[in-house]
């Protein structure tokens, strides 16, 4: 029983290490500019990208909690996830939306297919 356990929890390990080598590959592959220190930075893109759309359109709310999202984050990383805490938000701003978050799923798809962001892993984006 116990050589079961420590095959399962050598196989969870390697799972995971080899989640985090593919992570840092496609993170540390992509052609975004560093700045001196090595930090990712793109000054102003995505406020020129945010002028694309039109002013209080579905896609530039949207796009705008994207930019909300990444103000504090190093690493420039959003998760779909944290769309839930601004889903009323989106609600007031388009009633019309009966569906807010396979609204943004779908909002997120047209970014990808935009060149805007791009998908890491499984619900976790980032600029292109």
């Amino acid at each position: 029983m116990m050589d079961r356990e420590e095959n399962l929890e050598k196989a969870m390990n390697a799972g995971l290490e080899a989640f985090r080598a593919t992570f840092k590959a496609v993170y540390s592959g992509s052609a975004a500019a560093t700045s001196p220190n090595g930090e990712r930075s793109r000054p102003g893109r995505l406020a020129r990208v945010t002028e694309r759309y039109a002013p209080k359109s579905w896609k530039r709310d949207v796009l705008e909690i994207v930019r909300e999202l990444l103000v504090g984050d190093e690493q420039k990383l959003f998760r779909f996830s944290d769309f839930n805490d601004y889903e009323k938000q989106l609600k007031r701003l388009h009633p019309e939306h009966a569906t807010t978050m396979s609204g943004v799923a779908v909002t997120l798809q047209a970014l990808m297919k935009d060149s805007v962001i791009r998908k890491v892993a499984r619900g976790v984006y980032q600029l292109a």
